[in-house]
């Protein structure tokens, strides 16, 4: 897929396309509000954008704020199981925090949460998101092992999401189960404390993930981009991080670049974060069983 810059969006927009799958660059574009002072002509009835990865709440609001009309938010895992399997819709009769937070699920998907074991978990409780329907794949191509591991017997596929559902039935994503950290036995998801450092003035965006620790198993770091002519240190972070958050979710790395590592398809690349910072810190990897 080829990177989308400002003269490939004005040809899209030129074209009169309404709907568009977009990647994280138009994501900065659309943020740095240069692509918008465009006239690009959409029926206000129909979709604006439409994501085709997670996307922070902050991300969204600033979308909106831009007076974009943002209708379809999908998850990664819809990647392989279609793009009607589970949405989040800006509609008016859903609350605030619905509109921007929560997924419903669409023509007959069916969901369910589950923990370690398979058994479904109480609302509210963060486990695997886990779906069946009829566009769940088949299977990958002869390649029956992996299928059995991503699809069990009665139909139901491991997303590899990690999600909760309240007592309304509405799904939110918390994380990636293979992002989450375990800090002293403390379960972590990076997305948490990512939403809330967006909430620091001085951040544009922001990555965490989990490093290697010889005390604690795995300890946070924060990846941290900031805006334009804005300085900061990783005291500054520490220090707007206590007393909001628990303690052992404030980020005891912290390092400040330009850009993510990234994938040519506009995904971070986590694990390249971690390897960076386990030679740059000389950590030790703990062996596992």
């Amino acid at each position: 897929m080829r990177k989308l810059d400002k003269k490939r969006l004005d040809t899209i927009i030129r074209r009169g396309v309404v709907e568009i799958i977009v990647e994280d660059e138009f994501v900065q574009l659309l943020q740095a509000g240069k692509p918008l002072r465009l006239k690009m002509g959409f029926d206000p009835s129909r979709p604006d954008i439409h994501l085709g990865h997670v996307v922070g709440l902050r991300k969204l609001r600033q979308l909106q704020n831009l007076g974009h009309q943002v209708i379809l938010i999908v998850g990664d895992w819809t990647a392989q199981i279609g793009d009607p399997s589970g949405q989040s819709a800006t509609r008016p009769m859903l609350s605030h925090h619905q509109v921007m937070e929560n997924a419903e699920s669409y023509l007959r998907q069916f969901f369910k949460i589950v923990d370690e074991d398979n058994h479904i978990v109480s609302p509210g409780i963060p486990g695997e998101l886990m779906t069946r329907g009829y566009s769940v794949m088949l299977g990958y191509w002869n390649d029956p092992e992996i299928t059995a591991e991503a699809i069990d017997a009665a139909g139901w596929m491991h997303t590899g999401d990690q999600a909760t559902i309240d007592e309304e039935g509405f799904c939110k994503i918390v994380g990636r189960i293979k992002d989450m950290v375990i800090r002293g036995g403390e379960n972590v998801y990076p997305r948490e404390i990512e939403e809330f450092l967006y909430r620091h003035p001085k951040v544009q965006d922001v990555q965490v993930i989990g490093v290697p620790d010889e005390k604690y198993g795995e300890e946070l770091c924060a990846w941290i981009s900031l805006k334009d002519g804005e300085h900061s240190n990783p005291e500054e972070i520490r220090a707007f991080c206590k007393g909001q958050i628990a303690h052992y979710k404030v980020p005891r790395y912290v390092k400040f670049v330009d850009e993510f590592p990234m994938t040519i398809t506009g995904k971070v690349q986590k694990f390249k974060m971690r390897e960076t910072m386990i030679s740059e810190l000389s950590l030790i990897e703990r062996e596992t069983a």
